[in-house]
């Protein structure tokens, strides 16, 4: 089923509408993948552009069973964001919208927010709903619609679907953490930056060309630790599957007019990087490479030069923010952290939110 997903995807058609892998999607892939939404959502609250709704509308493009507008409602009773949510569910596939505004009908119960499905038996490439929506989704579907299509044409249709977003919406794209896939979110978010017209919110710090791109081997996706529930750990385990640290690619854009003073996007403090690899400790020293202001950068302090100032690098973890206070100085490819260095560490969504965990039971 996994490989179905995420590897062979010519594969999904026919088969998919097995009773078996509707099943496999129901038990194990729709609850794990549930709080991936939760971390750009966190983002956009701590940094106030989450839009001021009680009661959002929500377009959720390739919704499947729901995880991505699931997780949006589970995330809106978490936090006590939203009072309920209003999804219009488009998918190709009948038999999913149906378990999915069973399941939406039967939220509160699951801990949810009050969630309303309207569904679209569509493919989301050939019409869009009419709006306004305050969110749009993309979960997990974007690189299926753009097998054989290029990076301009997926621009074409996420600038199309942006036409439809309030004056304060936002759009997130959740791809899976393969190389393929999330190189292809790169290239679609460099044309968008390149084109203008939506701001670049999130995971990047700037609007900048991704530095991950020239290099064939580099990808940029981000992780949700922690330890899946019971139920699912045992199903991963006999699958074969990773039972912890939910991994993905994301990418978060608003319309330009959410926060004129920055363009759109939030406005970063000199020195902000994204962790984009996970801490890399070896004989006396930490290495780990961050993002930010279009460079990848390494970044290096010897065991010797650990400070209760820059302590915090050593609670790092992919995808967390970093602030580094102090003059960076370069040394054979790198940038040392000594002493006179302060880290700030936040993990993302901080502000006020939980950080998203994998647990769902």
């Amino acid at each position: 089923m996994s490989a179905l997903y995420t590897r062979t995807r010519d594969d999904i058609g026919g088969d998919d509408a097995s009773s078996a892998l509707l099943a496999a999607r129901l038990r194990f892939f729709l609850p794990r993948d549930l709080p991936k939404i939760m971390l750009p959502l966190g983002e956009l609250l701590a940094q106030g552009a989450l839009g001021k709704t009680r009661r959002p509308r929500v377009l959720d493009l390739g919704a499947g069973l729901g995880a991505t507008c699931l997780g949006a409602a589970r995330f809106g009773a978490i936090t006590g964001a939203w009072d309920s949510l209003d999804v219009v569910a488009v998918d190709p596939f009948e038999p999913g919208l149906r378990l999915l505004s069973a399941l939406a009908a039967r939220a509160e119960e699951g801990g949810l927010v009050p969630t309303r499905v309207s569904p679209v038996a569509l493919d989301m490439g050939r019409r869009l709903p009419a709006g306004p929506f305050d969110l749009i989704f993309f979960g997990l579907s974007l690189n299926e619609w753009s097998r054989n299509k290029s990076a301009a044409e997926a621009a074409d249709l996420v600038e199309r679907a942006a036409g439809r977003l309030t004056d304060d919406g936002a759009i997130i794209i959740l791809e899976p953490a393969l190389k393929r896939e999330a190189r292809f979110l790169q290239e679609t978010r460099d044309e968008l930056a390149k084109r203008g017209r939506l701001a670049v919110f999130a995971p990047c710090r700037s609007a900048a060309p991704c530095p991950m791109l020239p290099s064939e081997r580099d990808w940029c996706h981000t992780a949700v630790h922690g330890e899946l529930a019971t139920p699912l750990a045992e199903i991963a385990r006999a699958a074969g599957l990773r039972r912890s640290r939910l991994t993905f690619s994301y990418l978060t854009l608003t319309r330009r007019q959410t926060n004129p003073k920055t363009d759109g996007a939030p406005s970063w403090p000199e020195g902000s990087f994204r962790l984009v690899s996970d801490p890399r400790p070896s004989k006396g020293k930490l290495e780990l490479f961050v993002c930010g202001g279009g460079e990848l950068v390494r970044l290096m302090r010897l065991k010797r030069q650990q400070s209760p100032d820059n302590a915090g690098i050593d609670e790092a973890r992919r995808g967390d923010l970093l602030t580094v206070r102090g003059p960076l100085v370069p040394d054979r490819g790198r940038l040392r952290i000594g002493p006179e260095h302060t880290i700030q560490l936040e993990a993302p969504g901080d502000g006020g939110d939980p950080r998203p965990s994998p647990n769902t039971e």
